[in-house]
């Protein structure tokens, strides 16, 4: 079945620095499984231009946010009609994203499933990330989710300055066919505190066979892609 076929389109958002009602996100904790396939998808997105909130009586309130990656201006990419990112923040701290790419998937370069481990460098093929700060000027930490199901960790003291690896091994989760690619990433970050708001930027590279890249994010600073850039840091999601 094509991915098209049981996945109703998600409304766009368009992305504003910092937006000032930041939206609440609450869910639970829950047990560390291993990396695996996704079959079937088991939470289609549903079609939205707000955040969704329900009362789960296993993970408390839930509010679910949907936003569209944007490809670098200056770039292109034949095979990619969109990316779409589902963002859930956890009571516990946890943070649950869902990246679906829709397009000609088989002209992507896409890493194949391997053994689930730390590597770095996994930005220079098609890799997804996500950025984590509490302020604007400060600390942040930078995950990397590759289609392989490896990943990568780090933490910054500033703006591209400080590089350390840091803990944590993020549960991956991936699905693909011709008509759209998903991955899932749920993991805990170790540094920003769980009680307190959020600054998140969202982003992906993704490489064509051809050996071409795009880049993609929230929102895009002037020049060349840079998704460490302030201006990148799109989404502000407040503590449960």
């Amino acid at each position: 079945m094509l991915l098209a076929k049981f996945m109703r389109p998600i409304a766009t958002i368009t992305s504003a620095p910092m937006p000032t009602n930041a939206n609440k996100i609450a869910l639970n904790r829950h047990s560390h499984v291993k990396n695996r396939l996704l079959s079937p998808i088991e939470a289609p997105f549903t079609r939205t231009d707000r955040c969704d909130l329900a009362d789960d009586p296993e993970n408390g309130y839930n509010i679910t946010m949907h936003q569209t990656l944007k490809c670098h201006p200056d770039l292109r990419c034949d095979a990619v009609k969109s990316i779409e990112v589902e963002i859930r923040r956890m009571g516990s701290g946890m943070l649950v994203l869902r990246y679906v790419v829709t397009g000609a998937i088989g002209d992507l370069a896409i890493p194949p499933v391997a053994m689930p481990a730390r590597t770095d460098e996994l930005w220079r093929q098609t890799c997804f990330e996500a950025f984590l700060r509490t302020g604007p000027g400060g600390a942040y930490s930078e995950f990397n989710f590759a289609p392989s199901t490896q990943w990568a960790i780090y933490r910054f003291s500033s703006y591209r300055d400080g590089m350390t690896a840091a803990a944590g091994a993020p549960h991956i989760e991936v699905k693909s066919d011709a008509a759209g690619f998903e991955l899932r990433a749920t993991f805990t970050p170790d540094g920003p505190p769980s009680d307190a708001p959020w600054q998140l930027g969202l982003s992906a590279v993704i490489e064509e066979k051809s050996g071409r890249k795009s880049y993609w994010a929230l929102a895009h600073p002037p020049g060349r892609p840079d998704f460490h850039h302030s201006d990148c840091f799109a989404i502000a999601v407040e503590e449960p």
